[in-house]
């Protein structure tokens, strides 16, 4: 995902408007030890949103750990924003986006299609034979929810459509358009994408409330 970042930053920003940014962040810790590694690696993913904030958007935190319930809403001089974190062992991911945002960010060869199945309805399986996919979709929506309207279960989200796009921009992945409503709020609508290829996935989501 890293070596493709260029692109893949080119491609979000595009696509998710003026006030979105995407910065993808590969990990520098050394610990063998995982919980170890873990920790540093949140901190450090937590630290680049920071100093962006502080050096991009002219925002300061008091503390760094201010950010440890991303994803929240950032009262950023002139308007609000919102966050959302995700990683896996080597690389983080952070976006910020005027309206809610949520991102999530995959090895692929650690979801379990059991667990896919038990998120997902059958009529949403039938929308794409590529499960983990299924499973970032729902992940990036729900993380994309304002808190306070957040529901209790991700399984309370709907995917109603995933096309893939018939073109890749980014050399190497494929581009899977989507969209999710809840399941008891349909008026809250979410739209966003997947970046994917073989051993890792991608998937960004933004939530606009219909009248």
């Amino acid at each position: 995902m890293h070596s493709a970042s260029v692109e893949i930053q080119a491609f979000a920003s595009s696509a998710m408007g003026p006030d979105f940014h995407i910065e993808i962040v590969p990990f520098q810790t050394q610990s063998r030890d995982p919980f170890e590694k873990k920790t540093k690696n949140r901190f450090d993913l937590r630290t680049s949103l920071y100093n962006f904030l502080k050096d991009k958007k002219n925002f300061v935190f008091e503390d760094a750990l201010d950010l440890r319930n991303v994803p929240q809403k950032i009262g950023v001089p002139g308007k609000d924003h919102y966050s959302s974190l995700s990683h896996t062992e080597d690389i983080g991911v952070f976006v910020l986006d005027s309206a809610p945002v949520g991102v999530d960010y995959e090895d692929r060869s650690r979801i379990q299609q059991k667990i896919v199945e038990r998120v997902c309805t059958p009529d949403e399986l039938k929308l794409s034979s590529n499960f983990q996919l299924l499973w970032s979709i729902k992940e990036a929506s729900f993380k994309a929810i304002p808190f306070i309207v957040q529901p209790k279960a991700i399984s309370a989200l709907s995917v109603k459509a995933v096309s893939p796009a018939t073109s890749s921009s980014i050399k190497g992945y494929e581009i899977t358009h989507f969209s999710v409503i809840i399941s008891k709020s349909p008026s809250t609508q979410i739209q966003g994408f997947c970046i994917s290829n073989a051993n890792e996935q991608l998937a960004i989501a933004k939530t606009k409330v219909t009248v």
